[in-house]
Parts: structure tokens; C-alpha cells; sequence
């Protein structure tokens, strides 16, 4: 997640895409970071098929430089777009893959667990 101008990246996991970034779009925890930094704009994600794959992505993705997460991002969302108008109509537009690449996919509805990069 980030703000509007882009100045702060958060990165978190979470079983219901959809739900956690209504949440946060809706400042639904008042006074948490994503509340305080106006973190509103989903502009990344990555899917997995197990929790702990996802933790395990999350932990080392947190590791990263922000330039690094930068260009993670720009890799799939250049323009960091905010990907919640597919996503609210349960769309996903791209996956990791188990060799850990990413690689796009035909629109397809949620049936695992998402990490959403909130870089």
C-alpha cells in the first residue's frame, strides 16, 4: 500500500484482499501507520497457495532497500496504478509463481491466500 504522492510503502499479509484494503482505504483502525501515512492505494500484490509462503515472502520483501521494492513494483505496475478497481470485483492480475517470477494471468477470481505488497 502507499499514500497519493507515493512516500511511504507498507508491506503486510493477509488472507481477504478485498477486505483488508477496504479496511484501509476506509481508515477502519484508527491511529495505525496505514491510517496515519493515508495508506489508501494498493499498488502491488502477490498471491500464494500457503501462509507461510507468503510470511516467508513478506519477511524478506520488508529486507529490501526501497529502491529495490521500487523497481519490484515497477515491474508490474510502472504508472502505480491503483489495482483496487479489479481487485474489488475479485480479479487477479498477476501471480508469483512457484519458481518465484511473476507472471501475468487471464482474470481470474480469488481462491488463495494473498500477500498484498504494500511496497
Amino acid at each position: 500500500m502507499t499514500n497519493k504522492l507515493k512516500t511511504t510503502l507498507y508491506i503486510d499479509v493477509t488472507s481477504n484482499l478485498q477486505a483488508r484494503i477496504r479496511q484501509h482505504k476506509n481508515h477502519f483502525f484508527k491511529g495505525s501507520f496505514t491510517d496515519e501515512y493515508n495508506l489508501e492505494y494498493c499498488v502491488y500484490y502477490e498471491n500464494f497457495f500457503s501462509i507461510e509462503e507468503a510470511i516467508l515472502r513478506e519477511k524478506q520483501i520488508k529486507m529490501w532497500s526501497r529502491l529495490k521494492k521500487e523497481k519490484l513494483i515497477n515491474s508490474i505496475n510502472p504508472n502505480w496504478v491503483d489495482l483496487w478497481l479489479k481487485l474489488k470485483n475479485g480479479k487477479i492480475l498477476f501471480k508469483l509463481s512457484q519458481s518465484q517470477e511473476i507472471s501475468p494471468i487471464v482474470e481470474m477470481t480469488f481462491e488463495v491466500i494473498y500477500i498484498y505488497s504494500h511496497l
